[in-house]
C-alpha cells in the first residue's frame, strides 16, 4: 500500500488523540474485530463536528494511526484496532527512530533477508531499551548482542510471518518486535534448562 501515510500522535494532549480515545471509552471496539466505518455518522455522545473528524481519520488516506497507548491500522480495506501493549509499544517507538533513518525510510522496500537491516532496527530497540530502563530503574542496560545468531533467527522468522520482500511500515515493523520475543523466549528456555541440569 504505498500510497497509504501513517498518523503519528505522539502527545495524548492532541485533538486526534483525545477524539480517538473518546471513540475507544464509548464504542469499545473489540481488538481485531473490523471497525464498521458506515456506524460512524449515527454514534451517539458525539458532535457533529466530531462525527465528522471520525470519518475524515478512517476514510483518508492513512494505512495506521499509532499512539502511545493505541494503535488503528488498515488490512485488506477494513480498519483494525489495537490496544495498548509491549509489542506496539516498541513498534511505535522503533518507526518513530526509523523514519528518521537515511538508508531504511518509511514505506521504503525492505527484505527480511537484510542482515544489516536488522541489524539496524536490533540497534534501535537496544538504545529504546537503554532510555526506558534508565527512566525505570536509573540504570541501563546493554541490551541484545548483535551477531549472526539472533540476526539469522529473527531474518527466519520475519520471512516465514512476511516473507522477503516488505515496506517498511508498522506491520513489517512489529513483526520485527514479535521475532525478538521469540528469541527471547529461546534464551528464556535455554537458560532455565542449563540451570535444571547443574
Amino acid at each position: 500500500m504505498p500510497d497509504r501515510k501513517i498518523l503519528f500522535i505522539p502527545s495524548r494532549n492532541d485533538n486526534n488523540y483525545l477524539l480517538l480515545n473518546k471513540y475507544i471509552d464509548l464504542v469499545k471496539p473489540v481488538e481485531e474485530k473490523e471497525i464498521e466505518l458506515n456506524e460512524l455518522s449515527s454514534l451517539n455522545h458525539f458532535s457533529f463536528d466530531e462525527k465528522n473528524d471520525l470519518i475524515r481519520l478512517f476514510k483518508g488516506d492513512y494505512e495506521s494511526i499509532l499512539t502511545k497507548d493505541f494503535s488503528f491500522s488498515y488490512q485488506n480495506d477494513q480498519w483494525f484496532f489495537t490496544k495498548y501493549g509491549y509489542p506496539h509499544t516498541y513498534t511505535t517507538k522503533i518507526l518513530f527512530r526509523m523514519n528518521n533513518d537515511t538508508e531504511y525510510r518509511y514505506n521504503c522496500e525492505v527484505r527480511s533477508s537484510d542482515l544489516r537491516l536488522i541489524a539496524s532496527l536490533l540497534d534501535q530497540y537496544n538504545r529504546i531499551l537503554e532510555v526506558d530502563l534508565v527512566g525505570e530503574i536509573g540504570e541501563g542496560v546493554e541490551g541484545y548482542e548483535i551477531d549472526q545468531e539472533v540476526l539469522k533467527f529473527i531474518s527466519k522468522c520475519l520471512n516465514e510471518t512476511t516473507g522477503d520482500s516488505n515496506l517498511m511500515n508498522y506491520s513489517f515493523i512489529k513483526r520485527f518486535v514479535e521475532a525478538l520475543q521469540k528469541y527471547d523466549d529461546l534464551l528464556w528456555e535455554k537458560f532455565f534448562s542449563e540451570e535444571n541440569t547443574e
